[in-house]
């Protein structure tokens, strides 16, 4: 945005309904409000050229950090900065993507680096296929970060960055895609949008792919491959230029001129799209979303608030001007950019803005300055302005309380998941900041990862289970799905390389359990039979006992097992065979015995 667009409007601001009156500066000199308002406007005009050549993420710098005395100002701290490799001074940070507490960093030449977001540590690096090829997108879920190249998808494993597989798309993309636990949703630019059901592929301990297996909540006859397989496909004769937003259960489109199609991620027919919502006005901006809602800003200025799984419009918000940046959803509030208002914070269950800023004299929701929202805690929300400043705004009053100027860090990255503050350089150089009282991360998007991670807490849950009769794995799997809500899936194929085929009819029973955590009680029942599980997307993965993860005491006697194996290596060192070891030993010791 030009300097132009936020002086002017900022200016009209102050002096409007002032423009008959005189304003004195000091004791001597005299001017109109109209003289002002032309000579502001002469001198946007002389500079705006200089300006308008500032941020450009390509440029190439090595920054140096942020002096202290200017974090002290702002009440920021330096967490961490790191260095990522980069491939020499053609190379450039393409984008990050901040997903859960790791930074995916894409770069043009095609690395992707994972990097600790809490701590700065670089935990890989990795190139798939051919650099610099073409423009490569990425996108990650719990299990993989994908990356795609030159119209190829390659699944790197998320804890090592090692390739899991790589498949040849049938069309050249539009846009990123997005995925979930179970599929990857590719918006094609022949208009086509594209759901692939994605493999299971565990890597062994050398690194090399070992077992695959289609994984779907829907499917229970789980088949072999290591390759992902089309689910539906549906001509859209839209041009999807914006990466969709995906709830649960719904995936959401807009197109640059004001279309938006919803589509069901598991339709129960061939048509997935669930219902259409069309606006009048241009779409310049990529929508966001935050659960089951997706925030588009148009041209009309509006911003729109669209729940994606009944196609109910929650509320709008008019800016009063054209929508210029994406917006930001966190869990209470909105952060959107209008071309001449400047940053607005809205509530998102509500839209009402919730800034009341004096302006000339006048009230206004939106703070003029901010242009591009970077972070917020509890207490401040960060963001750049026109010309590349961060600054600091109250979050409470929307007010302007500093600013440090521009630096050498010219890649802004918004972060929608926690308070902390990152900018980068393209040399690689990424710096963490955030509030001075705010050492321990501020998430954002605590009930969604809460959510996404319900299974996890729900093992966890201490429990009363008396001893059952005995029944078929089956059934009693599905006794305890009814008493606790924990949905099952065989891993198939992996149980078929094991012998394990009939797992299912073969004959089980619940041991008593008292006050112990729910995942013993799944231990001990799927041991019986030589199964574990793996955790899959609220879903528990039945597999043969070596593939399966088994943290946690076994029956509640875990510890006391780990202390009688903690004494056999001392028993095992004792030198029974070398008895003039034990002689010499022996003898040692008579003289301190005596």
């Amino acid at each position: 945005m030009t300097l132009r667009s936020r002086v002017i409007p900022s200016a009209i601001m102050l002096l409007r309904g002032n423009l008959n009156k005189k304003l004195t500066w000091g004791t001597q000199t005299m001017f109109t409000a109209r003289h002002i308002c032309l000579l502001l406007v002469g001198l946007v005009s002389a500079i705006e050229p200089v300006i308008a050549q500032f941020p450009r993420t390509n440029i190439y710098s090595r920054p140096e950090l942020p002096p202290a005395d200017v974090l002290r100002r702002l009440d920021l701290h330096l967490a961490w900065s790191t260095v990522v490799p980069m491939d020499g001074k053609h190379d450039r940070i393409l984008y990050v993507l901040i997903d859960g507490k790791d930074l995916l960093v894409l770069t043009n030449s095609g690395q992707v680096a994972r990097v600790n977001a809490e701590s700065g540590q670089v935990l890989w690096k990795s190139r798939p296929g051919r650099a610099y090829t073409a423009v490569p997108y990425l996108t990650a879920n719990h299990r993989s970060v994908y990356v795609i190249l030159n119209a190829t998808l390659y699944s790197l494993d998320r804890e090592r960055g090692l390739v899991k597989w790589e498949y040849s798309l049938p069309g050249g993309l539009s846009t990123a895609p997005v995925v979930d636990g179970e599929q990857i949703y590719a918006p094609r630019s022949d208009t086509r949008l594209t759901a692939f059901t994605l493999p299971f592929v565990m890597l062994m301990k050398d690194g090399t792919p070992g077992q695959s297996l289609i994984y779907s909540n829907l499917d229970s006859t789980a088949g072999r491959a290591e390759r992902p397989q089309p689910k539906w496909n549906v001509i859209t004769n839209l041009d999807l230029a914006y990466q969709p937003v995906q709830s649960t259960d719904s995936l959401f489109v807009v197109t640059p001129d004001g279309k938006g199609r919803a589509f069901r991620k598991f339709p129960t027919n061939s048509d997935p799209e669930s219902f259409r919502y069309e606006i009048n006005g241009k779409i310049s901006v990529p929508p966001s979303g935050y659960g089951s809602m997706a925030y588009f800003g148009s041209d009309d200025s509006n911003l729109y608030a669209l729940d994606i799984d009944n196609g109910r419009l929650s509320w709008r918000y008019t800016a009063g001007s054209p929508i210029s940046r994406r917006p930001v959803a966190l869990e209470s509030d909105v952060y959107v950019t209008s071309e001449r208002e400047g940053l607005a914070r809205l509530n998102r269950s509500t839209g009402d803005p919730m800034w009341r800023i004096p302006i000339g004299g006048g009230l206004y929701g939106a703070n003029p300055t901010a242009d591009r929202f970077l972070a917020a805690s509890d207490r401040f929300v960060y963001a750049l302005d026109g010309v590349g400043r961060l600054i600091v705004i109250d979050r409470r009053r929307g007010v302007t309380r500093g600013w440090m100027e521009k630096t050498d860090l010219r890649v802004p990255i918004v972060n929608q998941v926690s308070d902390r503050i990152y900018l980068a350089a393209n040399d690689g150089t990424i710096v963490c900041m955030h509030d001075r009282e705010l050492l321990k991360p501020l998430r954002h998007r605590k009930k969604l990862e809460d959510a996404a991670s319900a299974i996890l807490k729900l093992l966890d849950t201490s429990v009363v289970e008396k001893a059952g009769a005995p029944g078929t794995l089956d059934s009693v799997l599905a006794g305890l799905r009814t008493r606790y809500g924990v949905s099952f899936i065989y891993g198939s194929e992996l149980l078929r390389e094991a012998g394990l085929s009939d797992i299912a009819t073969k004959e089980v029973s619940i041991r008593a359990v008292e006050n112990k955590p729910l995942r013993t009680v799944y231990q001990s029942l799927l041991k019986q039979v030589n199964a574990g599980y793996l955790v899959e997307d609220n879903t528990l993965l039945i597999v043969p006992l070596d593939k399966a993860d088994m943290k946690g005491p076994m029956d509640g006697k875990g510890p006391k097992d780990d202390k009688k194996d903690d004494t056999k290596p001392k028993d095992d060192k004792e030198p029974k065979d070398d008895k003039k070891d034990d002689k010499e030993a022996k003898d040692d010791k008579k003289p301190k015995d005596d």
